[in-house]
C-alpha cells in the first residue's frame, strides 16, 4: 500500500494563508519567476482582505486572476510539493 500525502488548496485565499505561515517558501525560492507569482498572490490576496473595502471588488478580481494562472503552473506545483513534501498538490476553482 502506497500512501499520498497530498496538499488540497481550497481557494485564493486558502493559497495565501498557507503561504503567509512561511514565507521562506517563496523568499528561499531559486527560480525568481515563481517566487514573484507567489509573492504577488499574496499581496493581491493581503489587499483584498485587509484594504479599503471600497475596492474589494478589483483586489478580489486581481488576487483570482492570479490565483487562476499559478494553478495551471507546473514550476509552481513542483515548488510547492518540494517545500511542503507533498506528492501532489490539488487546486481548487470554484
Amino acid at each position: 500500500m502506497e500512501i499520498v500525502k497530498v496538499m488540497r488548496v481550497e481557494s485564493a485565499v486558502g493559497l495565501y494563508r498557507i503561504l503567509d505561515r512561511d514565507r521562506s517558501v517563496f523568499e528561499s525560492c531559486d527560480d525568481e519567476v515563481v517566487a514573484s507569482r507567489l509573492g504577488l498572490l499574496c499581496d493581491y490576496a493581503a489587499e483584498y482582505l485587509y484594504g479599503c473595502k471600497c475596492d474589494e471588488d478589483s483586489n478580489w478580481a486581481r488576487m483570482d486572476r492570479e490565483y487562476r494562472e499559478l494553478i495551471g503552473d507546473d514550476a509552481v506545483h513542483n515548488r510547492l510539493k518540494e517545500f511542503y513534501g507533498c506528492d501532489r498538490v490539488d487546486f481548487v476553482l470554484l
